[in-house]
């Protein structure tokens, strides 16, 4: 099995980011890792039962609005369909 390390440049992935985001350079994530640790800790799984089909989605939970758009923002910028983040 071939290893694949995706890590990118923190001022690429910054271009196009609002401000209003507060994503910083030293708070964007900077790999996988960090996401899967992230997904450890405040992540979960949901399934979706269909009459024909199953469906898996990732969700993660933070009260934290700015965690969950710097998430999103790194998801996004490497091809990951995200989807709306709501508050609780």
């Amino acid at each position: 099995m071939k290893k694949v390390s995706v890590e990118a440049d923190a001022d690429y992935m910054l271009r196009g980011v609002p401000s209003s985001a507060g994503v910083t350079r030293s708070s964007i994530y900077n790999g996988w890792r960090q996401v899967v640790g992230y997904f450890d800790g405040d992540g979960s799984v949901t399934v979706h039962i269909g009459k024909l089909t199953l469906d898996f989605g990732l969700q993660f939970t933070d009260n934290y609005h700015p965690q969950l758009e710097q998430l999103q923002y790194f998801l996004e910028t490497h091809q990951v369909k995200t989807g709306n983040i709501y508050k609780n």
